[in-house]
């Protein structure tokens, strides 16, 4: 049983919820890169899990509104909806109560992820770049610091962040960094280094939706 005037107890239970959807987004994108009939319904699983997750945050943070880690995984789950917008205001009031956040630098990463999904460059460089200067290693902020570098077709300075995701141990395995190290290294005409890349990225979870992109690309 849980307190059902306990804020913490329904982030809890939205957590449940927010890796449930992860789990079925790793079946039908990672274990095998499934198609059809099988691939809807476990989208419709996972769309389930996030809409619940949500409603069970919107509570923890209507009991307390100060439960910053609540609002920063609120915003994580409405960007996984398609709503950069309002993962923007969620974050951002995350950000209000720092001091209640288990790593502020990775809820600013998210916060640049909205910006970088709205299409606002600028505002996203500017959050991903204070979230590395924070936690120079971090794998999500320069990730997505190389995602903003690649849409604006600054390929050198992608090349860099992708580069730097892959060669620390602990980001190893994030297999998005190879496929646009892979499209990066092609526009700067580095053929042969792009090949090597692709040849990483196919053999790296090889059922796996970006191994199929690797291989066809």
């Amino acid at each position: 049983r849980y307190d059902a005037s306990n804020s913490d107890a329904y982030m809890v239970r939205g957590l449940t919820y927010f890796h449930r959807a992860q789990q079925a987004t790793n079946l039908f994108e990672v274990q095998s890169c499934m198609r059809g009939e099988a691939a809807s319904a476990l989208r419709d699983e996972q769309e389930s899990y996030l809409q619940r997750a949500a409603k069970e945050f919107a509570k923890a943070v209507e009991l307390d509104p100060k439960n910053a880690e609540a609002w920063s995984t609120r915003g994580i789950v409405a960007n996984l909806q398609s709503d950069p917008e309002l993962a923007k205001t969620y974050l951002v009031e995350a950000l209000r109560n720092p001091s209640r956040l288990i790593s502020p630098a990775l809820t600013r990463a998210h916060l640049g992820w909205s910006y970088y999904l709205n299409k606002e460059f600028a505002l996203a460089k500017k959050e991903l770049l204070q979230a590395v200067q924070q936690i120079p290693n971090m794998c999500v902020a320069n990730y997505r610091l190389g995602r903003v570098h690649f849409d604006e077709q600054e390929f050198a300075e992608a090349n860099e962040r992708f580069i730097s995701v892959i060669e620390t141990k602990e980001c190893a395995k994030l297999h998005e960094a190879y496929l646009y190290l892979m499209q990066s290294q092609r526009q700067q005409g580095l053929i042969a280094d792009a090949a090597i890349t692709r040849d990483a990225c196919a053999a790296m979870a090889p059922k796996s939706c970006i191994a199929l992109q690797c291989k066809q690309e």
